[in-house]
């Protein structure tokens, strides 16, 4: 009884601790606000059902082929609701954001059991936290956290991840609803191609673990086949729509050679691993993931079972390499966008914390009668302490994008309430052509990305801003006063 009451109040602090990590970055998500392409891609038609699929099938022809999102984002745009000084963009990003936290801690609880020895909530809950911890801090995500149509690709993430449910719920347990719905979900998932790469990826994973385990021939596999199909016909659907070839042939002069792509896909994945490296944080939490599976497999608390190490660091560089190269082809540089960085950090992180995990054991059973307990405790003090040594500066402290989100939460107010009046004084307006002096004013945001309107009134922000406002151009002049 005492053993319960104790799981129960670490549980319970541990919920506490999540919502504390994730609480800032919902409240400066509330003051987001229409961005460009929110104004640019809106019309008051798009926003009811048979608008959206309009539009949704229109830029499947004219633009990408990613039809499920476009039709989904559509639909549901909040600027259909906006006013200056409403909270409907930030709403609507939070609710997707509240979506990802749940789906990444429900893809933790739903894997753990991969290393438990039996169900524990509080493991669970802990590495959630210190993977949410992770991901949050291992970038300032503005395209993501402060911009609507950014969050498509927030929004994919989060289908990979319930795609990733219902393949374990499939092979593991031959659901047969589980099935049916990852058919469907994996079609529509496999759509956004910059996730298709995972969801097949894990699908094919958890299909050689059922040859294995079952002793399958080739031909019992046809059935578990069938919502694999769905998945690549998904991927398909986005490969072959004539937008995509519309798209690239306007972008020309910013795309690039395939062969060219994949030395800067090698380039980007060997750049970007090394930001997450060089992050104290993600660094952090990547040892405390080996020292815990260490330990855990020691106490017995971990089954002790163990793939061989290299095999899963080598596919999470595989994969994120195949995600990260169509996203290449679009840019003459090898800089990736904020949103794509998005996709491939949490990826990245998800499958280096899985391979750290698996090496603690690896290594706690070929090594660990080399390792007394005693000097375990002395590995995590001196982690601790390096951490503090190397993270304890004052400057690096005030660049987390946590801390951030809490010390900057003021600026973000204030830029929401520059925007606001900006917007009201457009709609207010009895000229036609309407100039904006922003000179001196808060029109940027290290956090939230800005609307983008800019003093040439026939940039594509401006135009789309210019119709939602109902004014025939819109301009705001930028610079000191």
């Amino acid at each position: 009884m005492k053993a319960d009451r104790k799981k129960t109040v670490t549980v319970i602090i541990l919920i506490v601790l999540i919502c504390v990590l994730v609480i800032p970055f919902l409240m400066n998500t509330y003051w987001a606000l229409p961005e460009a392409d929110d104004f640019a891609q809106y019309s008051a038609g798009s926003s009811t059902l048979s608008g959206a699929l309009k539009e949704a099938n229109r830029t499947y022809m004219e633009w990408n082929g990613c039809w499920s999102y476009n039709f989904f984002y559509f639909w549901v745009h909040p600027l259909k609701y906006y006013s200056p000084g409403s909270h409907s963009m930030g709403i609507a990003i939070g609710i997707q954001f509240v979506l990802f936290v749940l789906s990444v801690i429900g893809v933790v609880f739903c894997f753990s059991d991969k290393f438990l020895s039996k169900k524990d909530p509080a493991i669970s809950l802990f590495f959630s936290l210190v993977i949410l911890a992770m991901i949050l801090n291992s970038h300032i995500f503005g395209e993501i956290f402060g911009w609507y149509v950014g969050t498509r690709y927030m929004g994919a993430i989060i289908l990979e991840l319930v795609c990733m449910l219902l393949e374990k719920r499939f092979m593991e347990h031959d659901d047969l609803i589980a099935g049916v719905l990852l058919a469907f979900t994996g079609f529509m998932a496999c759509m956004i191609v910059n996730v298709a790469v995972v969801i097949g990826s894990v699908y094919l994973f958890f299909l050689y673990g059922k040859y294995r385990k079952d002793k399958l021939k080739i031909k019992a596999l046809a059935g578990y086949m069938i919502p694999l199909l769905f998945c690549v016909a998904g991927g398909l659907a986005y490969v072959l729509s004539p937008g995509n070839y519309i798209r690239q042939k306007q972008i020309d002069s910013s795309g690039m050679h395939p062969v060219r792509g994949l030395i800067y896909t090698a380039a980007d994945i060997g750049i970007y691993t090394a930001d997450l490296c060089f992050n104290y944080i993600v660094v952090f939490g990547m040892l405390v993931c080996l020292l815990l599976a260490f330990w855990f497999t020691r106490k017995k608390i971990f089954k002790g079972e163990y793939i061989s190490p290299l095999i899963p660091f080598l596919m999470t560089f595989a994969v994120n390499f195949l995600l990260v190269y169509p996203a290449a082809l679009g840019y003459a540089d090898i800089e990736l966008s904020n949103r794509v960085m998005f996709t491939l950090y949490v990826n990245m992180i998800f499958g280096m914390m899985f391979s750290f995990l698996n090496l603690g054991v690896f290594l706690e059973k070929k090594f660990g009668h080399l390792v007394s307990g005693r000097e375990l405790v002395y590995a995590v003090i001196l982690l601790v302490m390096g951490f503090y040594c190397t993270a304890g500066d004052r400057a690096y402290v005030a660049n987390i994008p946590y801390v951030k989100q809490i010390l900057d939460y003021n600026k973000s107010v204030e830029f929401n309430n520059t925007w606001s009046e900006i917007f009201t004084e457009i709609m207010e307006s009895e000229e036609d052509d309407v100039v904006i002096d922003g000179r001196g004013k808060n029109l940027k945001s290290d956090l939230l990305d800005y609307p983008e309107i800019l003093e040439d009134p026939g940039f594509f922000a401006n135009r789309g801003a210019a119709r939602f406002f109902g004014k025939k151009s819109v301009s705001v002049i930028y610079g000191e006063e």
